[in-house]
């Protein structure tokens, strides 16, 4: 059986009250006045160690009850048995204590036994203050805990659905560019030509990356380049995208594919022809934000969605506990700002660290 070891709050109350109540104790039950220097030094001497077992002794019954009944539910019915546990411990131990001292005729000790009863009250307002002290203790720990578990269980279920929604991009985003290629092959070989070497650039990448949840700003910018270039072939100038950004100034993170799916929504919830371009500007503000902005021309019919854009994106973002990713809409523009992630960051305790290779 291995020895209980008390919290830091129980021994906080063997350093600070526990020498008070003991004073008060023997200062009501003995006659001061009956004693010498040297007697009431061994008086002293010998109570270190009885009221130091004590107190340990409570701290053991609190904790050994604490773990029969451990529930927030059993808070009242735990309280009640440790009050009277407690209660019975007390007066055991007084009996003990001062009918073994009556029988130390060395001491020479005098005692006042009607204010026994008193004592005993005294040490019971005692027990109950440091039983709910630790009491309270156990309850905050038991928060704590709590909390930790539903916060992690919290971020499982988001990674899931992080992971979920990232599945869904590559077959949706391959069928797509297999589409273009088709025609392109057929009509117009050496544009086939150069948008399956981008195309190669951008697959290359999702092999290299896809596992990962986080990429570099400079290697989301190169990718939406590659992107950016397909999308040229693909609508010539009914989508213009510019990238106004230094990818050398940050060191910062992003979610996998945000500025993709950014872009791929814009595309797919507006018109876009020669007349009415659909215009899509990537930048940096402030070295802290990359945002994504287009012209709204909402499309007329409405349009089926699975969220896996703007939900993938906000997903990550919250597993991460950032809560300053922006999206905004009026009748003009719809606006996208994405904080950039520091390359470490610990949450939940657990240290978060992107690899650059």
């Amino acid at each position: 059986m291995s020895i209980y070891k008390p919290t830091r709050v129980q021994w906080f109350t063997a350093v600070f009250p526990l020498p008070l109540v003991v004073v008060f104790f023997l200062y009501l039950l003995i006659d001061f006045s009956s004693l010498d220097d040297n007697s009431l030094t061994m008086l002293l001497l010998l109570f270190i160690p009885i009221s130091f077992c004590s107190w340990y002794t409570c701290a053991f019954i609190n904790n050994y009850i604490t773990s029969k009944l451990p529930g927030q539910s059993e808070t009242v019915k735990r309280g009640m048995i440790l009050f009277g546990v407690h209660f019975i411990w007390l007066i055991i131990l007084s009996f003990l204590i001062f009918s073994g001292l009556a029988k130390t005729s060395f001491l020479n000790i005098n005692f006042v036994k009607e204010n026994f009863f008193s004592a005993i009250v005294l040490g019971a307002i005692f027990n109950i203050i440091f039983t709910i002290i630790w009491q309270v203790e156990y309850i905050f720990k038991s928060w704590k805990k709590t909390l930790a578990e539903k916060e992690w269980i919290e971020r499982e279920l988001l990674q899931q659905e992080f992971d979920r929604l990232k599945q869904q991009l590559n077959p949706h985003f391959l069928f797509n560019n297999l589409n273009v290629l088709s025609s392109l092959i057929s009509e117009e070989p050496n544009k086939a030509s150069f948008y399956l070497d981008e195309l190669s650039k951008i697959y290359r990448y999702l092999l290299r990356r896809g596992s990962e949840d986080l990429a570099t700003l400079e290697d989301e910018l190169a990718f939406i380049r590659s992107y950016a270039a397909l999308l040229k072939i693909r609508f010539s100038n009914a989508v213009q995208i510019t990238i106004e950004a230094d990818d050398g100034k940050s060191g910062g993170l992003l979610p996998m594919l945000s500025l993709q799916l950014l872009v791929e929504n814009a595309i797919k919830h507006n018109t876009a022809n020669k007349a009415m371009p659909l215009r899509i500007s990537i930048k940096m503000t402030g070295n802290a934000y990359i945002e994504v902005k287009n012209n709204l021309q909402r499309k007329q019919a409405s349009v089926p969605s699975n969220n896996v854009g703007l939900a993938n994106i906000q997903t990550k973002y919250r597993m991460l506990n950032i809560e300053n990713m922006t999206v905004q809409q009026t009748d003009e523009y719809f606006e996208v700002k994405l904080p950039l992630i520091k390359t470490e960051l610990k949450i939940l305790g657990y240290e978060y660290t992107y690899n650059r290779r």
